[in-house]
C-alpha cells in the first residue's frame, strides 16, 4: 500500500511531496501486539507542478541570458508536453511576479 504525502500553504519553501510504501504487520503480528507498521521512503522532492515551474524558469532564464526574449508559446513549445499546462503555469508565474512581461510586442517573457 503506498501514500503521497504533500505539504500546502507552504511560506518558507518549495512545494514538496514525499511518497511512501507502508508495510503493514502480518495478522499473527497484531495478535502478539508485536508487529509494527513501517515505511520505505519511495520518492521525495518537488512536487510535479513545482518541478514543472522551476523548468519554466529555467528555460527563460536561460533564454535572456543568451539575449534572447521568449514568448509563452515559444515556451510552451520549447519544453514540449502539455501546452495548456505549461500556459496555465506561466500564468501563475506571471501573477507570482516571478516572470515579467518584456513590454514589447512580441510579449515576450523575462525571469525575475
Amino acid at each position: 500500500m503506498g501514500v503521497k504525502i504533500g505539504g500546502f500553504k507552504t511560506r518558507d519553501g518549495e512545494d514538496s511531496l514525499v511518497e511512501l510504501v507502508l508495510q503493514f504487520p502480518t495478522e499473527q503480528e497484531v495478535k502478539d501486539k508485536c508487529g509494527r507498521v513501517t515505511y520505505t521512503i519511495v520518492r521525495a522532492g518537488l512536487d510535479k507542478t513545482a518541478e514543472l515551474s522551476s523548468t519554466v524558469l529555467d528555460f527563460v532564464r536561460a533564454a535572456n541570458q543568451r539575449g534572447e526574449v521568449l514568448s509563452a508559446n515559444e515556451v510552451a513549445k520549447g519544453l514540449g508536453g502539455d501546452r495548456n499546462e505549461i500556459y496555465g503555469l506561466i500564468k501563475r508565474l506571471t501573477d507570482d511576479r516571478k516572470l515579467i512581461p518584456d513590454g514589447s510586442k512580441k510579449r515576450g517573457l523575462r525571469a525575475v
